[in-house]
């Protein structure tokens, strides 16, 4: 079954610079312009056939026949669209027909005026002068056969150049405010998907929040039970249960606490830096260390060094148990550094506890500070320890990072 051919469009005038600008610009009421439209043109040839006092038969008939013209085309100019075939055939009839009329009548000028009018409303300026010009030249063929020159030729172009000028004005007019529009919807666009990327990125900034919350604190609680487990396996005493416990039921509140500053730091309020890693070194019992100005640093910067600090301290408890954790933030003009270091480990730590996780926080940790135009590495260290360490270079003034010392054994994560 073959496919129907698509029915033709509008024909388009060949060899005419067309616009989409027609009278329903000027007057876009369609009950209004056909009536204010057959008004006119019954006034129009009222007047005209008034004007005509006693011509000869000749002159008459002349006269009668370029009414009958410029009528044909004023009624065709009232029902044609822009950009369609029927206007400019309209106008160049009611050119003709009111050049040839007013060659007897003088009142006939009415047609040809409008005829150029129109077709400075609808068409580029020479296009319109060239339709223009029909009037005028058709009085002076009609004209000459009646032996009449120059007659009434100055009345008939001014006429017609007063009806070109006005309506040129009224064109740009319209363009312009076509223009304005145009930009103004397309302004109205960009504000629309700039508001539907700001709306993705938080919807993806909430994701993120929630995904690092949960796994934090639900990593470092699944290791405490685990911890716990062995404890009682070993016979341990009931005191150091409860110590335990107590650690897990703190790791709960702070997935709480957690929660609410990630909606604090969403709302733009955020908790200062140096005091979340204060409370977090307390909360895994290791040593927090801050240098440098009270200077604000922004949000994403902070969520994104408070979240290597977490990963870090996870990590430090799950590979090396027991041993001292130290948290040091630096800030100075150059940027802000994070550095988290543990020592060997004080006692062995359970198998289950350093194969639990998927190993894709500190991936996730060097995503997110490359977002904020940063970086991690992570390294062991004298004493058989590790220490991971961040570094964002200061925002507001784009200062390139302070180099980093780098061993053969550093690796970046």
């Amino acid at each position: 079954m073959t496919a129907a051919p698509p029915r033709p469009g509008p024909r388009r005038l060949a060899g005419l610079r067309r616009s989409d600008i027609g009278l329903v610009d000027l007057i876009p009421h369609h009950v209004v312009r056909v009536s204010a439209g057959l008004a006119a043109l019954a006034a129009t040839v009222a007047a005209s056939v008034a004007g005509m006092h006693h011509p000869a038969p000749g002159w008459a008939a002349c006269a009668g026949v370029g009414i009958a013209l410029a009528v044909v085309g004023w009624l065709g100019w009232l029902w044609a669209k822009p950009g369609g075939w029927l206007l400019p055939g309209a106008l160049v009839l009611m050119a003709v027909g009111g050049g040839v009329a007013s060659a007897v009548t003088v009142n006939a000028v009415v047609f040809a005026a409008v005829a150029a009018s129109g077709a400075a409303l609808s068409f580029d300026l020479g296009t319109a002068a060239l339709l223009a010009g029909v009037g005028p030249v058709c009085f002076v063929a009609a004209a000459a056969a009646h032996g009449d020159l120059p007659g009434r030729l100055l009345v008939v172009a001014v006429a017609c150049l007063a009806g070109l000028l006005s309506s040129t004005g009224r064109r740009q007019i319209i363009l312009r405010t076509r223009q304005a529009a145009r930009v103004a919807a397309a302004d109205q666009r960009t504000d629309l998907a700039r508001r539907e990327a700001q709306l993705a990125e938080d919807r993806n900034r909430m994701a993120r929040e929630v995904h690092d919350v949960l796994a934090h604190t639900l990593g470092a609680l699944s290791m405490k039970l685990t911890a716990l487990e062995s404890l009682v396996a070993s016979g341990v005493d009931v005191a150091r249960l409860r110590q335990e416990i107590e650690i897990s039921h703190r790791l709960v509140g702070e997935g709480l606490d957690e929660a609410r500053h990630a909606v604090h730091a969403l709302r733009e309020d955020p908790t200062p830096l140096p005091a979340r890693l204060a409370e977090l070194a307390a909360l895994h019992q290791a040593t927090f260390r801050h240098s440098g100005p009270d200077t604000a640093i922004a949000v994403e910067v902070g969520l994104a060094l408070y979240r290597v600090a977490q990963e870090a301290l996870t990590n430090a408890h799950k590979h090396a148990p027991g041993a001292p954790v130290t948290i040091g933030l630096i800030v100075d003009p150059n940027g802000v550094m994070l550095t988290v270091s543990n020592r060997r480990a004080v006692r062995t730590g359970d198998t289950r506890i350093g194969a639990s996780g998927g190993g894709f926080g500190l991936q996730g940790m060097r995503e997110r500070l490359l977002l904020v135009g940063g970086r991690l590495r992570a390294g062991p260290v004298p004493d058989d320890g590790w220490q991971v360490v961040a570094q964002v270079p200061s925002l507001p003034t784009g200062a390139p990072p302070r180099s980093l010392p780098t061993s053969s054994t550093e690796r970046n994560i």
